[in-house]
């Protein structure tokens, strides 16, 4: 049987080493990189694996039984369009490992799944430290860095898997289910990619799968789209909410997190023992402890792991505070909800908004009047700059400045900032006109702040 690989990087070289290691017969890789790193053509030459890259010829479909994608594959490439006409099955690999491990799965392998459009990598990894700390053998895993691929190697170790799920990654999967499936939120993204607003919604719901009578879907009650999903379902739900009591599900009362099950109610915890800042980590914590009590872990060692556990890379993370002002990389809000998410975290007036990139086919409108009405001051910056300011500019907006660089976007919100404000990088845009992703950017953002302290003295 021959598979080809469209794609080489995590999650591709993943799948390349499951495959060598399981002595496949035929493999060919393609890539429409002009070149890959040393270690990995090394890797190529040493297995001897047929690759190509700088593009993705028909040599990929030659006596193909199965085309392996990552994520980052776009679905209306020309040659999955001849793929298909050929009857070659198309895979990415959260539905292939499935399959190659579901007799493990239905033995005795618990699967919890996560998706919604923020807030994935966080909860995903909430779950997996609550779970290490109750004493599971857990892989965590999927678009969080870790190729489910590699769950090869310690599939006879493992009680539970945990997998952040992009809607990327999910909008292929046919046989695949979770246990466990939780959507934290849905609002506008991707858009570019999924075409209509309908498409990215089936795309999340696929967490499930098929099966009405299997699986606990974790909901947000308070998210137009997770509760119309939600009330359609035969399977078991479970909600969270942010207003008003559950019950069956988490809710807040008096500033405190509560969870009931069966009419049954405890508390979890308070809110201000969070180390994670803002309503929509609330939302997060929620939907964790919602895990925990489905598998009947103690909430005390939830307790413990949450009150310890802070803001990841990229997402609300405090870099820097000098002269009474506090420099935040979060540089994952790469859609509007996230960002509006984010500086309505901190006082209004307060903030010091560092917005824009490459847009990704949203409406900006709301963000930018909210923005106009809520930030002391917003810095421009990336492709969407000029339309950013021609729009604030309409609304009678005058508080924002462009700029072309980081550096540039650094010092002046420096600049422009009082003692007790924040400066924010919260783009709600993706990257990709500046940066190669998210983490680059966060990256740049954080060396220059702390260039700007080492020389401010």
């Amino acid at each position: 049987m021959k598979i080809s690989i469209i794609g080489l990087g995590v999650t591709g070289f993943g799948l390349l080493k499951y495959l060598i290691n399981k002595n496949e017969d035929e493999i060919f890789v393609s890539d429409s990189a002009e070149s890959l790193s040393e270690d990995k053509i090394a890797f190529l030459k040493k297995h001897g694996v047929n690759y190509e890259l700088g593009g993705n010829t028909e040599e990929i479909l030659n006596h193909c039984n199965i085309v392996l994608i990552g994520p980052g594959v776009n679905l209306q490439n020309p040659i999955l369009s001849i793929a298909r006409m050929k009857n070659v099955k198309i895979m990415n690999d959260i539905e292939f490992m499935f399959r190659e491990f579901k007799d493990e799965f239905k033995r005795h392998v618990k699967l919890v799944g996560v998706t919604g459009t923020n807030g994935k990598t966080t909860t995903t990894t909430l779950i997996g430290e609550v779970l290490k700390k109750a004493g599971y053998k857990t892989f965590v895993g999927g678009n969080i860095g870790n190729a489910f691929s590699n769950l090869s190697s310690v599939i006879n170790n493992v009680d539970v898997i945990v997998l952040e799920l992009s809607s990327f990654q999910l909008e292929l999967v046919d046989e695949f289910h979770a246990d466990i499936g939780i959507i934290l939120n849905i609002t506008p993204d991707h858009i570019d990619r999924h075409g209509t607003m309908k498409d990215y919604v089936t795309s999340k719901s696929k967490l499930f799968g098929k099966d009405e009578n299997v699986g606990t879907a974790i909901l947000n009650f308070n998210n137009k789209w997770t509760r119309n999903l939600g009330i359609t379902m035969h399977r078991k739900v479970r909600w969270f909410s942010k207003m008003g009591v559950q019950e069956n599900g988490a809710f807040i009362r008096n500033n405190r997190i509560f969870i009931a099950n069966s009419g049954i109610e405890k508390e979890v915890l308070p809110i201000s023992m969070m180390k994670l800042k803002g309503m929509h980590n609330v939302e997060n914590v929620m939907a964790a402890a919602l895990v925990t009590d489905e598998l009947n872990i103690d909430m005390e060692i939830f307790r413990n792991v949450v009150n310890n556990f802070s803001a990841l890379p990229h997402r609300m993370e405090e870099i820097e505070k000098f002269d009474d002002v506090l420099f935040i990389d979060d540089s994952k809000a790469t859609n509007t909800d996230a960002t509006l998410c984010s500086f309505k975290t901190y006082p209004e007036g307060k903030i010091v908004l560092i917005l824009g990139g490459r847009a990704k086919g949203e409406d900006y409108s709301l963000l930018l009047k909210e923005a106009s009405k809520y930030c002391k001051y917003v810095i421009l910056m990336g492709e969407t700059k000029k339309k950013f300011a021609e729009y604030l500019d309409r609304i009678g907006m005058n508080n924002f400045k462009i700029v072309n660089s980081m550096k540039d976007a650094v010092r002046s919100g420096f600049t422009l900032a009082d003692r007790g404000d924040v400066v924010l990088l919260s783009p709600a845009t993706a990257s990709y006109d500046m940066f190669k992703n998210y983490k680059e950017r966060g990256d740049a953002f954080k060396e220059e702040v702390y260039s700007l302290k080492k020389n401010h003295g």
